[in-house]
């Protein structure tokens, strides 16, 4: 990938992040150590639903692969 580009999409992707950790830090304040009790009860939610992600991508690859397969 060409320094520009890999520079570009970078720079595109640090954006939302670096926001959005700046918006918690400004609105947690001194209460940023509190965070672990507020976010542990989403925390359980947010593991299944990215295994969740994770296994309908792996179950669309290889569905995939095995249709394209099965056409040659």
């Amino acid at each position: 990938m060409p320094l520009g580009k890999f520079t570009l999409l970078t720079t595109l992707a640090v954006i939302p992040w670096s926001t959005l950790f700046v918006y918690l830090g400004y609105t947690l304040g001194d209460k940023w150590e509190t965070i672990d009790e507020v976010a542990a009860e989403y925390t359980h939610e947010l593991i299944l639903a990215a295994i969740a992600v994770i296994v309908v991508y792996f179950l669309f690859k290889w569905y995939k692969s095995k249709k394209k397969g099965s056409a040659v």
